[in-house]
């Protein structure tokens, strides 16, 4: 069971980089490859940057120290000492096999480093109300240019204090309020969904019955990609459903 603060973390984090969500579901799914810790004798005295070279089909991404530390993404000259387990991508925990290769060429060629797009003034739309917006948005603001701004529609008042109160907790967004029905598709299309640069469904807490909630996201969700197909235009949309067979 994920925390609220690392599903606020991810959301925010998936609403502004496109397949990024993929890449969370390839991990923490039981499809396709996961996330293994495993102690290893042999890289004992290694470093990280040359246990990185000791596995073909498995990528070490951390090491969990004998202390319970983990650290992701370690320095490269960081040395694996006993007790230590590597933390590492594999289909499998029987394919975290050291390769025994000795000799390991690198292409140099192969690496290729992009360049950063340039940042913007972001325009955030939040479409529905729960305990982790506050989370959602506070995240976002690590993240953001000064002068970035987030649209809260929600079909309760109730929300607009707490939205007053997050504005005084703000660096760089500033936060507004509106009340709407979101599934209202001529309320929806009031709103210019276009002009956003991101678009996140939160599904609404008021509603108690689960199956009702996530039925309103997903209505919600179909009018917008109607909209993107008719108006020509992509929107970014990350939604949240509670009952994870309704995806």
């Amino acid at each position: 069971m994920l925390s609220p603060d690392i599903l606020a973390r991810v959301t925010a984090q998936t609403c502004r980089q496109s397949g990024l969500s993929v890449v969370y579901t390839e991990l923490l799914d039981f499809d396709g490859v996961e996330i293994y810790f495993s102690e290893e004798p042999k890289l004992v005295g290694k470093t990280f940057k040359e246990a990185l070279l000791m596995y073909e089909d498995s990528a070490i991404m951390g090491i969990q120290f004998a202390n319970k530390k983990v650290t992701v993404n370690p320095p490269m000259d960081t040395v694996i000492k006993q007790g230590d387990k590597i933390i590492v991508i594999s289909e499998d925990d029987d394919t975290v096999v050291l390769s025994g290769k000795t000799n390991i060429t690198i292409n140099e060629g192969a690496i290729k480093v992009g360049t950063p797009e340039p940042k913007i003034i972001e325009q955030t739309l939040i479409i529905g109300w729960n305990e982790k917006g506050t989370s959602i948005i506070k995240k976002m603001d690590n993240y953001v240019l000064e002068g970035s701004t987030v649209q809260v529609v929600s079909e309760t008042e109730s929300t607009k204090q707490e939205i007053d109160e997050l504005n005084n907790k703000l660096k760089k967004q500033k936060v507004s309020f509106l009340q709407g029905n979101i599934i209202d598709r001529e309320f929806l299309e009031s709103l210019n969904v276009e002009k956003f640069n991101h678009i996140i469904i939160l599904y609404n807490s008021h509603i108690e019955d689960v199956q009702e909630a996530d039925a309103k996201t997903l209505i919600c969700l179909l009018h917008l990609r109607n909209i993107s197909q008719i108006k020509n235009v992509d929107f970014s949309i990350v939604s949240e459903m509670i009952d994870i067979r309704n995806k």
